[in-house]
């Protein structure tokens, strides 16, 4: 029988998968991971947090809702991440669109304030539209999208069974 934490147990494997393989692909295939990469992790460790709270908990229904429903908005958020990256990649080289280089995220957040940061990376990022490497002739901006997919899908099916009292 599927118990709550099985579930969130699961969840937090794959996760820990998606962020390993993120980090085995940029030092084992030496890929400097742009802005938008950067940000996408970290809402993939936000997922993984709540993925490890789901785990540990032994609260009640609000709780279990509250973690699911928060794994939700953040899938939500990291698949419109991966969606601006891959139009940065698709359709700007396509239409010639050029924007200014930025520098790395680290850097910037050292200078600047967060939102002027956020505003810049997602309207500013040429450094983002470069395909550097592709799995089956798929970018890595297409992976994360398809990764962040499979996670809001499974946090769907998890928040549904919860308000079903199937779990």
């Amino acid at each position: 029988m599927m118990t709550f934490r099985k579930l969130f147990l699961l969840g937090l494997i794959i996760a820990l998968g998606l962020v390993g393989s993120a980090y085995f692909l940029e030092y084992y295939f030496n890929l400097d991971p742009c802005p938008l990469c950067h940000l996408q992790r970290y809402v993939l460790f936000a997922i993984i947090i709540f993925f490890f709270l789901g785990v540990m908990s032994t609260w009640g229904y609000t709780v279990k809702l509250f973690l699911s429903g928060s794994n939700i908005f953040f899938s939500l958020l990291g698949i419109l991440l991966a969606l601006r990256h891959v139009w940065l990649q698709y359709s700007a080289t396509e239409e010639g669109i050029t924007t200014g280089c930025t520098a790395g995220l680290e850097r910037l957040l050292q200078f600047q304030p967060l939102m002027t940061v956020l505003k810049e990376v997602l309207m500013n990022s040429e450094s983002c539209g470069k395909i550097d490497f592709t799995i089956l002739k798929l970018p890595l901006s297409v992976w994360s999208l398809l990764s962040f997919m499979l996670i809001i899908a499974y946090s769907c099916f998890i928040f549904r069974s919860i308000t079903k009292r199937r779990i």
